[in-house]
């Protein structure tokens, strides 16, 4: 690790402007060395290499912050596949299993936690154990009622919420509710 640094997201217009400050502070540490890609995981959806990242309301694409920075190639990927790919190189030392039969060492693995929404992602094994980290957005979906009690609560808070409800985490968040009844 040559430097590492905080910075506050809410300061700054966009990653781009970060990066560019901590290379710019960090020159005499990175010497005569240049960075030739860049590897950023990040909160949120990542489709084409782009991502809105909703806590910031940054919208990045990693083709343009390659060019804005001047490194061959940027890739970004959602933040709970970098978490997938980092759980790859834990030692049995490093975490504890949470079931009391042993775990299967090509079975499928469940990374989750909160972050944007309720983070998460899976990875699977080709049978060679290389595994593939895929994300998982569960944290930012939509509920479909699926019986009819469920429908008749859909109904009571579609005409009560002004807004749509989100999953966030392990709460519902909602907007304006003007009250809750037993209907």
């Amino acid at each position: 690790l040559i430097a590492a640094k905080t910075f506050p997201s809410q300061e700054y217009g966009s990653l781009t402007t970060i990066l560019e400050e901590f290379i710019a502070e960090n020159k005499e540490a990175m010497g005569r060395h240049t960075a030739r890609a860049c590897v950023m995981a990040v909160a949120g959806p990542v489709e084409l290499n782009r991502v809105y990242m909703p806590n910031t309301n940054w919208n990045l694409d990693g083709e343009e912050m390659a060019t804005a920075l001047n490194i061959n190639k940027v890739v970004l990927m959602n933040d709970f596949v970098g978490v997938g790919y980092g759980i790859l190189g834990l030692d049995k030392d490093d975490y504890i299993s949470i079931q009391d039969k042993p775990c299967n060492p090509r079975g499928p693995i469940v990374v989750f936690g909160p972050g944007t929404g309720l983070g998460q992602a899976y990875l699977t094994c080709d049978g060679r154990n290389e595994y593939t980290v895929w994300p998982s957005e569960g944290g930012h979906a939509d509920w479909a009622p699926r019986t009819n009690e469920e429908m008749r609560l859909w109904h009571f808070l579609k005409n009560r919420i002004r807004n749509r409800m989100r999953v966030r985490g392990s709460i519902v968040e909602t907007a304006e509710v003007d009250h809750v009844s037993n209907e």
